[in-house]
């Protein structure tokens, strides 16, 4: 079922964006992951996503500024927000792309919770 689901990861940092990756390609979706939001963008171009799960902290914009640019770019797209801020609140002019269930806190010690809502949005 979850095979042909495609799932951007934008973290800055290696090791969890590699677990994360690792993890979703064992749940059968079909993942890669990027450093920074510029890269991210640039991805999207020639290999569109279902879904991206991001960061707040990036090297060069904020989560939020990139949801913005990708969901222009690709209003279909799903996100989830995967941050260390526990005083993440979704921002007013993203209300209409992300909603409180579709943020999850680090770290998580079981990421299963992060499949279950790509599959909740995306199926």
């Amino acid at each position: 079922m979850t095979a042909n689901i495609r799932v951007l990861v934008v973290d800055y940092d290696e090791k969890l964006r590699y677990s994360l990756v690792t993890f979703l390609k064992d749940e059968a979706f079909e993942a890669t992951g990027v450093e920074s939001g510029k890269a991210g963008l640039e991805i999207l171009v020639s290999h569109p996503v279902d879904t991206a799960i991001v960061d707040m902290r990036l090297p060069d914009m904020d989560g939020n500024e990139w949801i913005t640019h990708a969901s222009r770019l690709y209003p279909g797209m799903h996100f989830l927000v995967y941050t260390g801020l526990v005083n993440y609140v979704v921002p007013k002019h993203l209300r209409t792309v992300l909603s409180n269930d579709q943020i999850f806190l680090k770290p998580a010690e079981d990421m299963s919770f992060l499949a279950e809502g790509i599959r909740r949005m995306v199926v």
